[in-house]
């Protein structure tokens, strides 16, 4: 399915993805308690609708959509809200694991720092392994699918420091990566 660390595996890699798609494991034990803190160690990037880091990720990604055909996302408050305070999550626990979310989700890791660009193209540069003859969802690909996918209309980041590395949440509505009969080939088009 992709990588996704669990407790006992190596929790600070150098550069590191997880998969965006509908059929991910969750994990509702690792959603941010209302109460959580982070370390003053830990700093943030408030990514408020507007803010630098959720901006700068919506034009990285937005760019690239171009390129295949789909509409521009548009930033939404709540979910860069919600996408700030996950990543805020995942830097107190120094490694990476899906919300327990119905929005679509990208994560990215690399330490010390990671900037907007530097995520939008690591999820992007997937576009190597993707076959858009036999279109569908890989492990190895669906950070891409869901950059690009046609059908989502809204985005929400986050990025906070922690545990020695960078982590940015980007949140997609209406999620991609539906496996349904001919999603793929509607809203995975190959460059213009």
């Amino acid at each position: 399915m992709g990588n996704i660390f669990s407790s006992n595996e190596e929790k600070k890699p150098k550069e590191h993805v997880t998969p965006s798609s509908e059929e991910r494991p969750k994990n509702p034990k690792e959603k941010p308690k209302e109460d959580d803190t982070h370390a003053p160690e830990e700093r943030s990037k408030q990514p408020a609708a507007g803010g630098s880091f959720a901006t700068e990720l919506l034009d990285a990604q937005n760019k690239y959509r171009s390129i295949h055909g789909a509409d521009s996302l548009t930033l939404d408050e709540e979910m860069c809200k919600e996408a700030q305070k996950y990543a805020e999550h995942l830097a107190k626990l120094g490694s990476l694991s899906h919300a327990d979310t119905n929005d679509g989700e990208n994560l990215a890791f690399r330490g010390p720092t990671l900037t907007a660009q530097e995520a939008a193209d690591m999820w992007y540069n997937e576009i190597k392994d993707y076959d858009f003859h036999k279109p569908g969802f890989t492990g190895g690909t669906g950070h891409f699918t869901q950059v690009v996918w046609a059908g989502s209309k809204q985005f929400g980041a986050g990025y906070a420091e922690g545990n020695g590395g960078a982590f940015a949440v980007g949140r997609y509505r209406p999620a991609g990566n539906i496996t349904n009969a001919g999603q793929f080939e509607a809203n995975v088009l190959p460059a213009k």
